[in-house]
């Protein structure tokens, strides 16, 4: 049974003002349907901790709490009119970027640059871009390896979460697609490699991270490489929320883009697609609308990179296509194998994607 509008507005207010986390929040709600709705959800977090008296006392109404709402509102609405110089305990240098879903602010932690990020006003009370703000926190401090964004530290400042993550002095991989900069093939490959060992530590601590693309791959001057973004990401394991799918379609693995069960087999998938697009300038599912993207990469519908650009290596192509494979048993096990393949060629020596079963591939054979 779908939440009503009472629940979901208690749910807003909860996780705007970082009562909860999501999953106590999922715990909660699981032991009210338990109880048959016997208890209220409000008496549930009382009893077990997680709200005091207090903070109960502004929400255990559905009428208090939308007047508490209001409250979160204004308090939200003055923190825009004039940003704070400090957010949490750090100082803020400047604005850094203003996207559609949220501002990155220059900050310093312990004499060093940080991004501090913080959603949009526009989407400061939309419950599903709190619910991802929340989950990228908390998969953020779960991570701690070179090539994945360090989160530091996360809170609010007032009643506007914000995280605090490592600074990377560069652009994303879309970036030079978009203005048609060539990188070195040596170069690319190496970027990915990087990506590989960044997403293999992922995996190790149970986290998919199902939005691999040019966008979410960040490049410093130095070409290190850092992947970022674990908005949309869920444990290892875990089953998806039946009838949503999250994701950007174009790089979608078929089974992420029909809804099914996913492995660690679907970032393998969605990082060969970010590869393609590398090397093509071109995503590997394209359409008129998100259904039509969705569509093409659930019929695993797309033209083989030498198609597009004939100058990519043979070699190349078959480590991007077993990477792609249409079944998840007919890719690289892990970012491990996919690694090893990249950097087996880069070094001129034998892979283990093999044209021998390219065109079983290419033919599409289901």
């Amino acid at each position: 049974m779908p939440p009503g509008a009472d629940e979901l507005v208690l749910k807003l207010v909860l996780l705007k003002c970082g009562w909860l986390n999501l999953q106590q929040w999922q715990d909660a709600v699981a032991e009210h349907r338990r109880q048959k709705g016997n208890l209220g959800l409000t008496r549930i977090l009382t009893d077990s901790g997680l709200l005091t008296p207090e903070q109960a006392r502004l929400v255990v109404d559905p009428l208090k709490r939308k007047d508490y709402l209001k409250q979160l509102v204004d308090a939200e609405r003055k923190f825009w009119e004039k940003p704070p110089g400090r957010i949490g305990r750090y100082p803020v240098l400047g604005l850094h970027a203003r996207g559609g879903r949220a501002v990155i602010f220059r900050g310093e932690r312990d004499g060093r640059p940080v991004a501090i990020k913080v959603l949009s006003e526009a989407f400061a009370f939309d419950l599903e871009e709190l619910e991802r703000f929340q989950r990228q926190r908390d998969f953020g401090l779960m991570l701690d390896h070179p090539n994945l964004i360090k989160v530091h530290d996360a809170g609010w400042e007032g009643t506007v979460p914000f995280l605090v993550m490592g600074w990377v002095e560069g652009q994303p991989l879309s970036q030079h697609v978009e203005e048609g900069r060539a990188l070195e093939l040596g170069t690319l490959v190496d970027l990915f490699t990087q990506a590989c060992r960044g997403l293999a530590h992922a995996h190790e601590r149970g986290i998919l991270h199902k939005d691999l693309k040019p966008d979410n791959l960040l490049v410093d001057r130095m070409d290190h490489l850092v992947v970022s973004d674990f908005g949309v990401a869920q444990r290892l394991g875990e089953a998806g929320e039946p009838g949503i799918i999250v994701g950007t379609p174009a790089y979608m693995s078929p089974e992420q883009a029909g809804g099914r069960d996913l492995d660690a087999r679907t970032d393998v998938f969605s990082l060969g697609a970010a590869l393609y697009e590398c090397l093509t300038r071109s995503q590997p599912f394209k359409g008129e609308n998100r259904y039509q993207v969705l569509e093409a990469a659930a019929a695993w519908d797309f033209r083989p990179p030498r198609a597009l650009n004939p100058g990519i290596p043979e070699a190349l192509e078959a480590v991007v296509l077993k990477a792609m494979a249409r079944r998840p048993q007919d890719r690289y096990a892990g970012m491990g194998a996919f690694e090893q393949d990249l950097l087996h060629w880069e070094e001129g020596r034998a892979i283990r994607a093999r044209r021998s079963w390219l065109g079983r591939l290419l033919g599409r054979e289901k």
